[in-house]
């Protein structure tokens, strides 16, 4: 009976190692994971401020510059590399400023921060843009 009241003990205590072993190693692995998804976005120009067509993750479209076109349904940005980029607006794009902005808050000469889908002509659909002082980003 003790003999068989050791060897469960044993039997356990490789259960509590191996289960330990499985922990660890799919702790490291979650984290060379995590690492290699924040090196890839970072090298695919997902920086805010910086102007880019890959663009942020919550839609992969965002462009940074200044507003140099404007109607009810768009607006077209400038980045500072001298690309510009279609964004089409409508009532569900929020516009941050100090406050809660809206799309006549957006003018020529505006600078902005605009995050949200690409469309595959290159358009992007704005979930939120943020205005910016316009000096902040004069063509260089």
């Amino acid at each position: 009976m003790e003999n068989q009241i050791k060897r469960a003990e044993r039997k356990i205590g490789w259960y509590v190692l191996g289960a330990l072993v499985v922990l660890v190693a799919v702790f490291f692995a979650g984290t060379k994971y995590a690492i290699n998804n924040a090196t890839s976005s970072q090298q695919s120009g997902t920086r805010m401020g910086v102007s880019t067509a890959r663009g942020l993750r919550s839609g992969n479209g965002a462009i940074s510059g200044v507003v140099i076109k404007k109607d009810e349904q768009s607006i077209t940005v400038q980045a500072q590399d001298g690309s510009a980029r279609i964004v089409f607006i409508d009532n569900s794009t929020k516009l941050y400023k100090t406050v809660l902005g809206i799309i006549g808050d957006i003018a020529i000469g505006s600078g902005v921060f605009v995050n949200g889908n690409s469309n595959s002509d290159g358009s992007i659909t704005g979930l939120n843009i943020q205005l910016r002082n316009g000096q902040e980003f004069m063509m260089r």
